[in-house]
């Protein structure tokens, strides 16, 4: 996403504000109260809204007051535009009302809002933006703009540590309810207790009976109940079954009475086949439809004989009709012939107006001038041409003159500025120059060669403490495994003795129960089954005595010693300097083996490394002494260079002992980089205030040359003007013009002249067109008299109005006269099909008695009554029987109907109380015989368990159940403790090093290799720097510059990281202000880089950094505020 305006309307001191972007890295440079901040909190205020009305100072309400906001035009990777536009006037949705409404419109005309803006920027929070992509120096200078919730989250996500303490903090919560829980031989733990308990109740419930015979009585007893109750059932349900049944019976005895009596009477009526159905409704009807088309018939004759009579009575006049055409034809133009009287009367009045405007218009241009001069003038364009000609070049010279006015006072002014500026120049390059000169004798390298050998030193020499720090840690890993070692074995005996005790009391208490069941069952009669258990149970007993301890010994064997891989595990992290967990060590103690020799082995490459180093280190120190003290810096450069070889070798040169070269590195190599960074300094200031003072000269000669080109223009530009002056007088008098007109005046007395000849062919054109008015007007009068003669012709149009209206009067006669002709007609053809339906509905009537086999209308009624009966008692029956259905059922209506036959309403009721009674004693005795074996079960199980069993039984059962509930949330605590140590160390080994390696990468390079690594602890909320020696330093030591490139060095780091929908660009505002120069343009160097991939925005007040940038980055562009 790029940038490509920024369009202000009113935000702080900035109003109606429009700026460009066009290159990747673009420098605003511009003085303190420029508006550059204002110009970043503009950005900001726009993609997220503006800060509420308390934070008065962020929001920025303009200045001068009116409107409050602005837009910015970006542009995605396929160079679509967007426009985001927001006004401080009303929160939109989802914002609150301080936000201000946002508009975003796509390049293809979509319009959205908030939910759009936040796809556009890849779900990018505000706070995220302003700390990672939009900051100032305030930003920068606070590591805590990198901790809040919202951003602190992310880089958690990212791999960045500082965020992991709640992480930590959760771990061991987790570890510490865990052991509230349980722990392996604890006694105050609550699922310890629980496990106790569980145990005392459940020797306590295993206890024998002691009444066996009574038992046996009430168990053959129970049985015979039992037996009883079954019989008892299967009697009630025949029982219940057959009273269900009668009541069935007596419920469907009164529908199956009434369909015997509707079957009786549907015999008793005989059945016509194919009687018609609804016959006497059907008869009325036809009936009925005859006699209306009768009455139908005679109403139409009489309306056709008074139409006949009226159309006789009609009186018609033939002789009007006759100039009906041509009284048409005159109608029609006798609108024509009220319009020409109205347009000669108009034109009259024209001509006498455009007279009046052509003497007029010649008064206006000269009074000598007549008609005849005003029509003899040419007026062409090519005259139109040359005024303008002529008007172009005095425009031309005027703004010329003032060009060149406005250049020279232009160029004046510099060159004054410039010639002030040399001379404050050289002053401050003497000054300086007597200033800052170094000793000679300080530490530091002067030139490349030396600047190599000094970084080689440095990075030899943190490697070499490296490999220091490392030695020692594998010394004291050796140490705490030998104690370990140790621990172990006194653990091994205390459970081998452990072991021994509890296979003791398991091998008594099978004992005992291999006595005390077999007892049971043989006092019981089951003989068979008391020695296979004696048998099995002493088998088991002896395998528990005699078998078991070598099997624990060779369990106890094979548990002890560790896998190698597991063991080599174990010595990499002892390498890696990290301890091992518990479980490691006891393994890792228990077994040494092949990773002891291979531990050896790195021993002796770790050894190796260091001697190379050493060696290094003393001949790169004996090359540079040599070269600082023999004064031949050439000699060292060559041995640097290329005969680095020869220089080192044996009885070339006299190497330091190791204990001076390490003195040196300890003392000097810190003084000697500081020494470097200031005599590069040195260099380039002098450097740069020479070329400052080149670039004035050349710049004061380029404007001395500058204003002798100007004034040789302006005379020129004068002896121009004049010569075009007197030819455009000479051209005026030629024309017969006043010689003093301008070329705008020359034009507009044309525009008199052509608008002079519009009058005159305007005037030719009135005469012609009054004179054609005039002769159509006669010619429709002539025609008027033709055909309404003299008297009636004297004022043609009333003449024509009262024909007409005596001709319409005769033809509406005529219509009328055909109409009535045309309803006569009507009428006799409606009589005629009236006569023909009153035959067809007669036909219809016999028909239907033929069908219903009557001799007249008084039989068909009497058939058609006795049929719709029988149909009644039809559907009746149906219903009947369908109840009949529902009672008994489908498949037993023939023994309902069995049943019923003989039988009446008192013998089914009496039947109903016989069976009901005998349904109540089966019932009673069933329910006296469950009761009995209910007591007898109680007595069964007091017998079997005592008279506690049952509520031994039940706390069991609920001890049980609250240990296993304990047992579940402590399994649920330690996996969650042990998946989240393990995502920790994930997150150590894999994410958290990707941002620290890229944070690492940038601030080495931003410090010149001082500072070689960024390190963030896991859970502490810190950043170290690692020197180039290897020591570590907290940032809150560091000094405000250093940290700056700290945290400056992490955002960027984290801007690579961010994974958002948007390339958001970069923002910075004046972030350099603590940065030296080698460290700024380190910094700007990486910026470059960014430039390839988001576009950057650096916004500074300070010359030094625009020049910066422009060295470091030639296609930067720079934008003055």
């Amino acid at each position: 996403m790029i940038i490509r305006e920024i369009r202000v309307r009113g935000f702080g001191s900035l109003q109606n504000r429009t700026y460009r972007f066009e290159s990747p890295v673009t420098v605003l440079y511009g003085p303190n109260e420029a508006g550059k901040s204002t110009l970043l909190g503009f950005i900001r205020a726009v993609l997220f809204g503006f800060p509420t009305r308390a934070q008065a100072a962020d929001r920025y309400e303009p200045d001068g007051g009116g409107s409050h906001g602005g837009a910015l035009l970006l542009e995605d990777k396929q160079g679509r535009t967007v426009l985001i536009e927001r006004y401080a006037d009303h929160g939109g949705p989802g914002r609150p009302p301080a936000a201000g409404s946002v508009k975003v419109t796509l390049e293809g005309g979509e319009e959205g809002g908030e939910e759009l803006l936040r796809h556009l920027l890849g779900g990018l929070s505000a706070e995220l933006f302003r700390s990672l992509f939009a900051f100032g120096l305030g930003e920068l200078q606070e590591l805590r703009t990198l901790q809040g919730d919202d951003i602190g989250g992310y880089l958690y996500g990212a791999g960045f540590g500082v965020s992991g303490s709640a992480v930590v903090e959760a771990e061991r919560k987790l570890a510490a309810r865990a052991d509230a829980l349980f722990r392996p031989r604890g006694r105050t733990q609550e699922l310890n207790r629980s496990i106790r308990a569980y145990e005392e109740l459940r020797s306590s419930r295993n206890r024998s009976a002691d009444e066996i015979s009574r038992y046996e009585e009430a168990t053959a007893e129970w049985k015979r109940l039992g037996e009883r109750l079954n019989e008892l059932d299967a009697a009630r349900t025949e029982t219940a079954a057959e009273l269900e049944w009668t009541r069935r019976c007596g419920k469907a005895f009164e529908p199956w009475l009434k369909l015997r009596r509707i079957q009786a009477e549907m015999a008793e009526i005989p059945e016509i086949p194919g009687f018609p159905l609804h016959a006497a409704e059907r008869y009325e009807a036809i009936r009925q439809e005859r006699d209306d088309f009768e009455n139908e018939r005679r109403q139409y004759e009489e309306e056709s004989a008074a139409l006949l009579r009226a159309v006789e009575a009609l009186p018609v006049r033939e002789e009007l009709l006759e100039g009906a055409a041509e009284l048409a034809v005159l109608e029609e133009e006798a609108g024509a012939y009220r319009s020409g009287q109205l347009a000669a009367a108009s034109t009259e009045t024209e001509k006498a107006q455009l007279n009046e405007a052509l003497a007029a218009l010649l008064r206006q241009l000269d009074e000598q001038w007549t008609r005849q001069d005003l029509a003899d003038f040419p007026v062409s364009v090519g005259m139109k041409e040359q005024i303008r000609e002529a008007r172009d070049s005095f425009a031309k010279w005027d703004g010329e003159r003032a060009l060149l006015d406005s250049e020279l006072s232009r160029v004046f002014g510099r060159l004054e500025e410039q010639q002030s500026e040399l001379a404050e120049r050289q002053l401050e390059w003497s000054e300086w120059l007597t200033l800052s000169g170094l000793r000679e004798d300080a530490p530091g390298a002067r030139t490349a060669a030396e600047s190599g050998l000094l970084r080689r030193l440095s990075s030899d020499y943190a490697q070499w403490r490296l490999l220091k720090s490392e030695e020692e840690q594998r010394d004291r890993i050796r140490e705490e495994e030998h104690r370990r070692q140790e621990e172990f074995e006194a653990w091994s005996d205390q459970r081998r003795s452990d072991s021994d005790r509890t296979r003791k009391k398991t091998a008594y208490a099978a004992g005992a129960i291999a006595v005390l069941l077999p007892a049971a069952l043989l006092l019981s009669g089951q003989a068979a089954a008391a020695a296979a258990v004696f048998v099995v149970l002493a088998a088991g007993t002896a395998w528990l005595i005699f078998g078991s301890p070598d099997r624990a010994r060779g369990n106890r064997r094979s548990r002890s010693p560790l896998k190698p891989e597991a063991r080599t595990e174990g010595r990499g992290r002892a390498r890696r300097g990290r301890a091992a967990s518990s479980g490691d060590w006891l393994s890792a103690a228990a077994q040494p083996g092949e990773a002891d020799h291979r531990a050896d082995g790195e021993d002796a490459g770790l050894e190796a490394d260091k001697a190379a180093l050493r060696q290094r280190l003393q001949q790169n120190l004996a090359l540079l002494l040599s070269s600082r003290g023999a004064g031949s810096r050439e000699a060292a450069a060559a041995r640097a260079n290329g005969s680095s070889d020869e220089a080192t070798a044996p009885g070339r040169m006299p190497l330091p002992s190791w204990p001076e070269t390490l003195s040196w590195l300890d003392r000097e190599l810190e003084s000697w980089l500081t020494g470097t960074d200031l005599w590069a300094q040195h260099r380039s200031e002098l450097e740069r205030r020479r070329a400052k003072l080149e670039e004035l000269k050349q710049s004061i000669q380029s404007l001395e040359k500058q204003q002798a080109a100007v004034s040789s223009r302006m005379r020129s530009l004068e002896e121009r003007a004049a010569s075009g002056q007197e030819r455009w007088s000479v051209w005026l008098r030629e024309r017969k013009l006043r010689p003093h007109l301008s070329p705008e005046a020359a034009l507009e007395s044309l525009q008199l002249i052509a608008r002079g000849h519009d009058l005159l062919q305007r005037l030719a054109g009135c005469e012609s067109k009054l004179a054609a008015l005039q002769a159509s007007s006669a010619a429709f009068e002539a025609r008027t008299v033709r055909l309404l003669g003299e008297a009636e012709a004297a004022d043609p149009l009333p003449g024509l109005r009262r024909r007409a209206e005596r001709l319409a009067e005769q033809q509406g006669l005529l219509a009328r006269r055909e109409r009535l002709a045309a309803e006569a007609a009507e009428a006799r053809r409606r009589e005629t099909a009236a006569a023909q339906k009153a035959r067809q509905a007669a036909e219809r009537l016999q028909a239907l008695l033929s069908e219903a086999q009557a001799a007249g209308e008084e039989a068909l009624l009497r058939q058609a009554a006795l049929q719709e009966r029988l149909a009644q008692l039809a559907a009746e029956a149906r219903l009947l029987s369908g109840a009949l259905d529902a009672h008994a059922g489908v498949a037993r209506r023939e023994r309902l109907d069995a049943a019923l036959s003989g039988a009446d309403e008192g013998s089914l009721a009496s039947r109903e109380e016989e069976l009901a009674g005998s349904l109540s004693g089966l019932e009673a005795e069933a329910n006296r015989l469950r009761d009995r074996r209910g007591r007898l079960a109680g007595e069964l199980e007091k017998l079997e368990g005592g008279s506690e069993r049952g509520e031994l039984l039940q706390r069991t059962e609920e001890q049980l159940a609250e240990a296993r509930e304990l047992g579940g949330k402590y399994a649920v605590l330690a996996m969650a403790a042990l998946l989240v140590k393990r995502t920790r160390e994930r997150c150590e080994r894999e994410r958290q090093p990707g941002v620290l390696r890229r944070a690492s990468a940038c601030f080495a390079a931003m410090t010149g290799g001082r500072f070689t690594q960024v390190v963030a602890p896991f859970g502490q909320q810190r950043l170290y720097a690692v020197r180039s020696d290897g020591r570590q330093v907290d940032s809150s030591r560091l000094s405000r510059g250093t940290a700056e490139q700290l945290y400056l060095s992490m955002r960027f780091a984290l801007v690579e990281e961010f994974t958002g929908g948007a390339s958001l660009p970069l923002v910075f505002d004046d972030i350099f202000v603590n940065f030296d120069r080698e460290r700024m343009e380190g910094a700007l160097r990486i910026i470059g880089q960014f430039g390839g991939k988001r576009q950057v925005l650096l916004f500074t007040c300070h010359e030094h950094v625009r020049d910066a940038v422009t060295g470091i980055s030639p296609a930067a562009g720079v934008l003055h505020v």
